[in-house]
């Protein structure tokens, strides 16, 4: 019999049976792992294109086309159960967006990472792949590291992402600061949170205006930064219409399920 080889190509020791460690295995590893990000990226893409043409108008459910196809193939062995299909047509969104190009050797290869780079902004992506910046305010500018050490790369994990975005979004003052002087309050439209009997909110403020608020305000604030500390709770009321909004699909789907067993049988 001959020497058997590796998925490599580099024959086995024929005393030991062991997997030479030469450059050949590790050329093999490599592309194995860039594999992967690549797959995953591109089933990432892939399923915000069908998400984006197979989205009813609500901008919440699939239509009836989609679910019928779902089913008839068994799409839950390539993406598991639908949500979870829906978490890599966020991060295609994500990625898309961006239009990270030269970047893109550079994104994680967990489907849980690219989640949550999809919960960041295009802009704050990009700071990301260049490097992890701190600020100590909203409208500070954002300070870079002596050596740049990009926060997202290959190997970066869901919770590192989710950690920064939240020392970002949120950064606490130092025990030194002056900006302390309670000065104005603000507070948004309550409709935030209704939602009708169907699932879909029904409020006059949207999280898409409430971001338009949210950035408007940093903006015009930036001038003053020296004098005013911006703090808000814009990722707390995002966080709730969220909830909310979960908390009324359940309805939704119990309501239906319900109207089903006590429909009469013909």
């Amino acid at each position: 019999m001959g020497n058997e080889k590796s998925s490599s190509g580099a024959p086995m020791s024929p005393s030991s049976n062991k997997i030479p460690l030469n450059q050949a295995l590790v050329d093999e590893l490599k592309t194995l792992q860039n594999n992967i990000r690549e797959n995953t990226i591109s089933l990432a893409q892939r399923a915000y294109e069908i998400r984006s043409q197979y989205l009813a108008e609500d901008g919440r459910r699939y239509d009836a086309e989609f679910h019928k196809w779902w089913a008839a193939h068994d799409l839950e062995t390539v993406f598991g159960k639908l949500p979870n299909f829906t978490k890599y047509a966020e991060a295609g969104e994500a990625l898309e967006k961006a239009q990270l190009g030269e970047y893109r050797d550079r994104m994680p290869i967990t489907l849980t990472a690219l989640h949550q780079i999809a919960q960041l902004t295009p802009d704050e992506l990009k700071l990301c792949v260049q490097d992890t910046y701190t600020r100590l305010s909203l409208t500070d500018t954002p300070k870079a590291r002596k050596t740049p050490k990009p926060l997202i790369h290959p190997e970066t994990t869901a919770a590192e992402i989710k950690a920064w975005k939240n020392r970002w979004r949120n950064p606490k003052p130092k025990p030194t600061e002056k900006r302390r002087l309670p000065y104005a309050t603000l507070k948004v439209h309550g409709s935030l949170y209704d939602f009708d009997n169907k699932g879909t909110h029904s409020g006059i403020l949207t999280v898409g205006k409430l971001k338009k608020i949210h950035d408007a305000l940093i903006n015009s604030m930036k001038p003053f930064n020296e004098y005013v500390l911006l703090e808000t709770r814009f990722d707390a009321l995002i966080e709730g219409h969220n909830k909310r909004e979960e908390q009324a699909q359940e309805r939704k789907r119990k309501k239906a399920a319900e109207k089903k067993r006590k429909k009469p049988k013909r």
